[in-house]
């Protein structure tokens, strides 16, 4: 593969500004027909209602997901525009945050206008874990902002940039408690590569403000219906473990869950020892005690629980063609 152009955006004739209007109007684009197309296929949950986010009234865990639902009953009482516009908003500008932090995600692997077109392809993933699934389509606030926040905490610590980092950690607890698997993966990437000691600071660190909020929060919300962790399903008589180990069993259904991701996972995880950045090699690991983990208190027939993972699995897949591009796809199986 040719060598990308080292100037971002930039080319010779000029027309870098057009190039970043024409992409940005796209991606823009691509957000609201993909927020809107949200609104049209998934429903309100019951359960955790949009209205009852903002009430507090919530079952838990869902009320614990409090950013996006406080942004918002905060905005309506500022400006009376309806929660519904409110709710479709942020979740468009969560959409063009995702393609922002994949863009900053890429940067150390490709340049110019194909670090643009590769971030944007994420629109393309998306849909296959938010849309495309049916058997359980219902709204969560908290979705695309978690991915938008996994994304851009992937990047800032690959960097080893923690003044931005923790920050952002703390905004990403309160939108979704997930990111106690950011703090895992950061012991995936590092082990043997970071002195010990560092390790075992910023895990510290991390579990300490993650369990500092969910205890807060757990205060906050101890009267509200449901429990921390969603052992049992809604009927509250089968545990997820049951429900899901039936669900594996079942050949037309568990293909809902294959197709994650545009099935990119597939070729991903099999030549996974093959991709040369070492931080994304290690990084996809964590699919795997996520996946464990939404066996206990998740269904995993939702596909939208692995939404957060759309960019890195995408991110391996461009650095394998990367490599087959280069090498020749023999190369992957040397």
């Amino acid at each position: 593969m040719s060598r990308p152009s080292q100037t971002g955006s930039q080319d010779s004739n000029g027309s870098a500004p057009y190039w970043l209007v024409g992409y940005w109007l796209t991606v823009g684009a691509g957000a609201i027909y993909f927020s809107s197309l949200r609104f049209i296929f998934n429903r309100d949950f019951p359960l955790a209602s949009m209205q009852a986010l903002i009430d507090g009234s919530a079952y838990r865990p869902f009320q614990y997901r409090i950013l996006v639902p406080y942004s918002v009953g905060k905005l309506h009482d500022l400006t009376g525009v309806s929660i519904g516009v409110l709710y479709q908003s942020i979740e468009a500008l969560a959409v063009i945050g995702v393609v922002l932090s994949l863009r900053y995600l890429l940067a150390p692997y490709f340049k110019g206008k194909a670090r643009d077109i590769f971030a944007g392809a994420i629109l393309l993933i998306l849909p296959w874990n938010y849309l495309l699934p049916q058997e359980i389509a219902i709204f969560i606030p908290s979705d695309l902002p978690a991915v938008m926040f996994f994304t851009l905490l992937l990047a800032l610590m690959s960097r080893s940039n923690w003044r931005w980092y923790y920050p952002l950690f703390v905004l990403a607890t309160f939108n979704r408690e997930t990111t106690c698997f950011v703090t895992l993966l950061y012991l995936l990437v590092s082990w043997k590569r970071v002195t010990p000691k560092t390790i075992w600071l910023h895990i510290a660190a991390q579990f300490i403000l993650w369990i500092a909020i969910k205890y807060w929060l757990s205060h906050i919300y101890a009267d509200n219906p449901g429990s921390m962790f969603e052992i049992y399903g809604v009927a509250g008589d089968r545990t997820h473990l049951d429900s899901n180990l039936e669900f594996l069993f079942s050949p037309l259904r568990v293909l809902v869950l294959l197709s994650s991701f545009g099935f990119l996972w597939a070729p991903v995880f099999w030549w996974r020892k093959k991709i040369d950045a070492d931080f994304i090699r290690g990084a996809l690991v964590i699919l795997g005690p996520f996946f464990v983990a939404m066996m206990l208190i998740g269904n995993i027939n939702e596909t939208r629980i692995f939404g957060e993972f759309a960019p890195l699995v995408l991110v391996g897949a461009l650095l394998l063609m990367k490599k087959a591009s280069a090498n020749g796809w023999k190369s992957l199986n040397s």
